[in-house]
């Protein structure tokens, strides 16, 4: 049996070595929008580092594609009101 390392917060190739070195081999990658992971970083791994499975068992990966991006509105001109509710409605929040 062997232990699949833990690749969270690595890039894509990194974690791609580590599970190579491990005698394992990379399942399928998915990818998803993350706030808090950085643009190609693992997200999530299945199985979770630490389990042990045989060698040559495939891991799969969710890879961070970035915060989702959003058009900021164009509120110049706009009364105060309007423009905080064009800016909601984007999924921003109001600054100061």
């Amino acid at each position: 049996m062997i232990s699949v390392p833990d690749v969270l917060g690595q890039t894509q190739a990194n974690a791609e070595a580590a599970i190579i070195a491990a005698d394992l081999v990379a399942g399928t990658i998915t990818t998803a929008n993350s706030p808090t992971v950085p643009e190609g970083s693992v997200i999530s791994q299945n199985p979770v580092g630490g389990t042990s499975v045989a060698q040559g068992s495939p891991v799969d990966m969710i890879i961070s594609l970035g915060p989702v991006m959003v058009s900021a509105p164009d509120v110049i001109g706009m009364v105060q009101a309007d423009a905080e509710t064009a800016i909601v409605s984007a999924g921003l929040t109001v600054g100061a």
